[in-house]
């Protein structure tokens, strides 16, 4: 408490009153020490940290307020896994269509990760949105030959796109490393998540 104090410049009630109210909204957390001096200590909570997050990433952001909440909203999506569990359920549709439908799905959603990423990077890493918008135009080329083969019943010629994307892209696995160093060191949690999503598929 003493700390936030003295970094805030705020009297000692109105950082009392602003502590409690987040610890009420489940932003913080506490422990109290048993030994003396018996200091309070507070920290943040696990959703108090993605807020803080959150908070950097829009002070950093070139990107709009819809833009990041959007970010934040793809970040926990599951889109591609549901839409392939539910195309198994239907009728007339074969194991190896539905695995090329999930697959050509999938690309789809890295594709709408990127192009995310690349609005909502820091204005100062504008180099880095150019790389990942490169990578945004072949992952949604490959999309639309992909599901151009699925329409045409051609599944093995569906999976060649989806693998002749991942082979392009992991040409630059060492910039996509580099730019998740970057956002670590930025404190960007939520946008290192992301590009980690694509770096793992480039592993």
């Amino acid at each position: 408490m003493t700390q936030i104090q003295k970094e805030t410049g705020l009297s000692t009630i109105t950082v009392l009153n602003y502590v409690e109210k987040l610890m009420i909204a489940d932003l913080l957390e506490e422990r109290r020490q048993k030994e003396l001096p018996r200091r309070r200590l507070i920290k943040l909570s696990g959703g108090g940290s993605r807020a803080a997050t959150l908070l950097n990433l829009i002070s950093q952001s070139g990107a709009g307020s819809r833009e990041l909440l959007e970010l934040g909203v793809r970040a926990g999506e599951m889109r591609a896994y549901r839409k392939a569990a539910t195309l198994l359920k239907q009728q007339n549709v074969t194991r190896d269509y539905a695995i090329a439908e999930f697959l050509v799905s999938d690309l789809e959603q890295m594709a709408e990760y990127a192009a995310l990423m690349s609005k909502s990077l820091p204005i100062q890493m504008k180099e880095d949105s150019t790389l990942l918008n490169g990578i945004v135009g072949l992952l949604k080329a490959k999309v639309v030959e992909g599901r151009r083969h699925l329409d045409n019943q051609n599944i093995r010629g569906s999976a060649e796109s989806v693998a002749a994307a991942w082979k392009e892209i992991t040409k630059h696995y060492a910039e996509l490393e580099r730019i998740n160093g970057e956002l670590k060191e930025r404190k960007l949690e939520d946008l290192s998540r992301m590009i980690d999503l694509i770096i793992v598929k480039c592993i």
